[in-house]
């Protein structure tokens, strides 16, 4: 070239990976409107530090879901849409997502007891129906109070019906159950 010199000068930059997220689990995956759900992940920051992990219920961040693995009660009844978002110096990911489907919780609607009042040799029946929404009741059990502030089980009453209970005093007493699901 003509009168003179020509200089170059060099610059370096680094490309980081994005996080990679694997293995996204809720469990359990059916839930009553009070139960909670355990998510979990692994994220691999590739390389780098994860600078933020935020859980989301669709578009609604989880308060407080800021780890690899969190715990979550969601109270909506209906199907919910979780995923975890990663991010690092690499670059932002989201994981794919899990279904949780919620249930109502399902409500006992009466609570009978035949005969309504007998001998101290008389065998009752205990009779619990629930309203048939919601997630199923897997287990029952029956209580009984003779003052209505303390409650003890009645004995082999784990089911929606208990026949031929016989209490051992004479006395009033008031039942209640109590179902899970």
């Amino acid at each position: 070239s003509i009168g003179g010199t020509t200089t170059s000068s060099t610059a370096t930059f680094t490309i980081y990976q994005a996080p990679t997220i694997t293995n996204v689990t809720a469990t359990p995956t059916e839930v009553g409107t009070t139960d909670s759900v355990t998510l979990s992940a692994e994220i691999n920051g590739n390389g780098t530090a994860i600078t933020s992990i935020q859980w989301y219920d669709g578009t609604e961040a989880i308060s407080g879901a800021t780890s690899t693995t969190a715990t979550y009660t969601p109270t909506t009844v209906g199907t919910h849409t979780i995923k975890v978002v990663a991010e690092s110096i690499g670059g932002i990911t989201e994981s794919t997502s899990v279904t949780v489907t919620v249930y109502a919780n399902p409500e006992i609607t009466n609570v009978t007891v035949t005969p309504t009042e007998g001998s101290s040799q008389t065998s009752f029946n205990l009779t619990a129906t629930y309203d048939g929404k919601g997630t199923q009741i897997t287990s029952y059990q029956w209580q009984y109070s003779t003052n209505g502030t303390t409650y003890e089980d009645v004995p082999n009453g784990k089911s929606a019906s208990v026949s031929g209970w016989t209490p051992e005093t004479v006395g009033t007493y008031t039942v209640s159950v109590i179902a899970s699901t």
